[in-house]
């Protein structure tokens, strides 16, 4: 049997026990979270009002011409979806290959810059003078 300890565990689970489709070794667990958590059996009850309320709509068809009407309206608005759609063309990869050379030369750059200040032997120089 699975335990749920946290909500978030037991609150992925609702809408499989609310479908009748949870397993019986996960319906225990959650019947137990819920027995000891009042916000999921709250936020439970809710969407099972809410299930039920879809239930109760009739179930309506759409009319056989509703696409050829939709299709209609669009071409009275000249709406055309085909240049909505990006075809892929070819892809550059001189972009990628500059931000690593970028990448590379700024690696190299602070090696060498933590290199030479810890081999000169002594303190590195002050970036700004004290002036007196």
């Amino acid at each position: 049997m699975k335990e749920f300890t946290t909500c978030i565990e037991a609150r992925e689970e609702f809408s499989a026990l609310l479908d009748g489709e949870l397993e019986i070794e996960n319906q225990d667990g959650l019947e137990r979270h819920l027995a000891e958590c009042s916000e999921c059996l709250r936020e439970l009850d809710s969407l099972k009002k809410v299930s039920d309320a879809y239930e109760t709509l009739p179930n309506l068809e759409a009319p056989d011409d509703l696409f050829e009407e939709i299709q209609h309206d669009m071409e009275q608005s000249h709406i055309d979806l085909s240049d909505s759609v990006r075809t892929a063309g070819p892809m550059s990869f001189k972009p990628v290959i500059v931000a690593a050379m970028v990448l590379i030369v700024t690696a190299i750059l602070s090696f060498l810059i933590s290199q030479g200040g810890s081999t000169s032997g002594g303190d590195a120089p002050p970036l700004v003078e004290d002036v007196e």
